[in-house]
């Protein structure tokens, strides 16, 4: 209902746009001052949408193993399709299917970040007083990182290079160089990143996953704080695309939570959908038993699994459910608007994936 109503009212909102500037009769509507009241109408109901309730969902009997690692939720969605395929070729094809194969994903994975490109603060520093003067991003490209310890050690690296910079604010107080890297050190390490090597005071490395599939970060201060770069480099569109989409989703912080061979794996991670991806706010959790704990405030805590069943006749059902918690009220009214907007886009990549995981099978040996 609330998907719906924030729909219906995007869609008023356009139609009493268009009929401000030229009303349209061959839909009954007249009158500028019809067209405001549709206007008016469309944002009363998107705001209705975003507000809309969403109530606390309890599993009474646990079935699947989604059950045990999220019996209750907030918002959720549920995809299936029929497969003429054993369970343990879907169970392969799931592990092996890559983005090439989906269906327009790059163009659904735009839709869906929408909202959070229109609506998350962009790029906030982790420390007052500072503002994004420089922002440059290429895909592909290339730096220098130190990649050891000793002196000397560096390599050039390629993928998808960002570079932001930051400049102190007129009449701010700045932070020496030192702390400056203390805090983007902390904040990294609390998205599993480690150190890697120093230069001095102010220039530091460290890596957020695999040598070879991580995500690479430079932090470049002056000593006098007045200024300071991060250069990001993450794997690139083309690597990217040869490694299956579970293997992507690991890499970018999803854990795997549960596993039964040929029938049901579960994948879960902790974020703040509403909050920029610069502020290094996403914990750490290491272990399905730290997951299933985490109670920290203003988080959401995401369950999807992939569960495949013989139906019979050669035939088997390949599901794919998303849940997500939120950890207190807060969490699910920011959720809540967020997920009412991306819900569409989300769900053609479930079925687009689906469909995928079945071309994959239905072709194989």
């Amino acid at each position: 209902m609330g998907v719906l109503l924030v729909y219906a009212g995007l869609l008023l909102c356009l139609l009493g746009c268009v009929c401000l500037v030229k009303p349209l009769r061959f839909l009954r509507i007249m009158t500028r001052r019809a067209a405001a009241v549709i206007l008016l109408t469309g944002i009363a109901s998107g705001f209705m949408g975003a507000i809309f309730p969403a109530p606390l969902i309890r599993v009474s009997q646990p079935h699947a193993h989604i059950d045990e690692v999220m019996p209750a939720y907030h918002f959720h969605e549920f995809h299936s399709r029929r497969i003429k395929a054993p369970p343990a070729l879907i169970f392969r094809a799931i592990k092996e299917v890559r983005p090439a194969e989906i269906r327009f994903l790059r163009t659904l994975m735009g839709i869906r970040q929408l909202p959070e490109r229109l609506f998350v603060t962009p790029l906030p520093s982790l420390l007052p007083g500072y503002s994004v003067t420089v922002f440059d991003q290429k895909d592909p490209g290339s730096y220098e990182f130190l990649v050891g310890p000793g002196p000397g050690e560096a390599k050039r690296l390629s993928g998808r290079l960002t570079s932001i910079e930051y400049r102190l604010q007129e009449g701010k107080k700045p932070a020496p160089g030192p702390e400056i890297l203390r805090a983007y050190d902390g904040a990294i390490r609390k998205r599993g990143g480690s150190p890697i090597s120093r230069d001095g005071c102010c220039r530091s490395t460290f890596r957020i996953g695999e040598e070879s599939l991580g995500t690479w970060i430079e932090l470049a201060s002056l000593e006098d704080g007045s200024s300071y770069r991060l250069t990001i480099l993450a794997p690139g569109r083309e690597s990217s695309a040869n490694l299956p989409m579970l293997d992507l989703l690991r890499h970018s912080g999803f854990l795997l939570l549960s596993e039964e061979a040929d029938q049901e794996l579960v994948l879960g991670i902790i974020d703040r959908y509403w909050a920029s991806r610069d502020t290094g706010e996403r914990p750490g959790v290491g272990s399905p038993e730290e997951f299933r704990s985490f109670d920290r405030p203003d988080y959401v805590k995401v369950a999807a699994n992939f569960i495949v069943k013989d139906v019979g006749g050669g035939w088997s059902e390949a599901t794919t459910e998303t849940r997500i918690f939120a950890t207190d009220p807060s969490a699910r009214r920011k959720f809540g608007l967020y997920w009412r907007i991306i819900y569409p886009g989300s769900s053609l990549i479930r079925y687009a994936w689906l469909d995928a995981i079945k071309r994959r099978a239905e072709r194989s040996p």
